[in-house]
């Protein structure tokens, strides 16, 4: 997108960094362990506001590290326009709809389920527009382009694999209550295999109890070959002064296959502010890796400060 004539432009860059000591500890009694960055990250924002047009944003992630999770932002590299509408297209790595989303709460200090016993997060080529109906209430489209491992790569959709897929959702926050509902269908799918999904449908919300902050959702994906995916996950944070403390749980579970699978996972933690820019984490996750050794656990601590 190229525009002349704008008034009003300004930059900003910001960022995270956090280092601190994890260990995994698998079913079979591997242990992995040792101390090492988990985010280092800088962003770059630039604002325009153009006469007659709209506000103009764009956001530039420089991921410095291969542990880095984005907890500051969720997008990658994106551009959007704001006029009541806005519109935004970009290469984005979505937070995880459940484990990093309403239903969690504010739960993901520094791990989640997501990539665990959930389906873990891809970056994908999106154009997404997000229309206000009423107060609090927005209405959203969303076409993505197929997960690509080397970001802005234009992973077009196939035949099969790279899989299109359009998504119209509704978001309502106002207060302490926040929702959102949508549906999603998908190109290149099959009758053939179980791998191709379909469609897939999901809701979640949360509430605001002034002494705790709740929530819950499930995502429920239909595959081609008539099998399904179903999650679900709950939340919950309890804010004590500096300190925060929290707790998400979930499911996975599939059925219409030969042989199904019912996967279970937990995640305990919380976070002390320091400062307003830095603060000390610790959680303890276990989750069903889906092998008859048993439960994966393992804990992360890790200072974590904002410029």
């Amino acid at each position: 997108m190229a525009a002349v004539g704008g008034a009003f432009a300004q930059s900003t860059i910001t960022g995270d960094f956090s280092y601190g000591y994890g260990q995994v500890t698998t079913g079979a009694g591997v242990v992995t362990g040792g101390m090492g960055i988990g985010d280092a990250d800088v962003y770059w924002k630039a604002t325009e506001a153009i006469e007659g047009v709209g506000d103009l944003t764009v956001n530039l992630t420089l991921d410095l590290s291969a542990g880095s999770s984005h907890s500051q932002a969720d997008e990658y590299m994106t551009l959007k326009l704001t006029n009541g509408v806005s519109v935004k297209m970009g290469n984005v790595s979505g937070a995880a709809y459940l484990a990093g989303g309403i239903a969690a709460a504010g739960s993901n200090y520094d791990a989640a389920l997501d990539g665990k016993t959930h389906a873990a997060r891809s970056f994908k080529d999106t154009v997404s527009i997000s229309i206000p109906i009423a107060e609090g209430l927005k209405l959203g489209f969303a076409m993505e382009e197929g997960s690509s491992s080397a970001k802005g790569a234009g992973a077009a959709s196939n035949t099969y694999g790279a899989q299109r897929r359009n998504t119209v959702s509704i978001d309502y926050a106002a207060g302490a209550l926040a929702a959102n509902a949508g549906y999603r269908t998908y190109d290149g799918t099959s009758s053939l295999t179980s791998t191709y999904a379909s469609s897939l449908n999901r809701a979640s919300a949360s509430y605001d109890l002034g002494i705790a902050k709740i929530g819950a959702g499930y995502e429920a994906t239909t595959y081609g070959y008539g099998n399904t995916l179903t999650e679900t996950l709950g939340g919950i944070t309890i804010p004590l002064g500096n300190l925060s403390i929290g707790a998400q749980a979930g499911t996975s579970s599939t059925s219409g296959l030969s042989t199904n699978t019912s996967r279970s996972g937990a995640v305990y933690g919380g976070s002390y502010a320091m400062s307003k820019r830095t603060s000390l984490t610790g959680q303890y996750y276990s989750y069903d890796a889906g092998s008859s050794a048993g439960n994966t656990t393992g804990y992360t601590f890790k200072m974590i400060t904002t410029f």
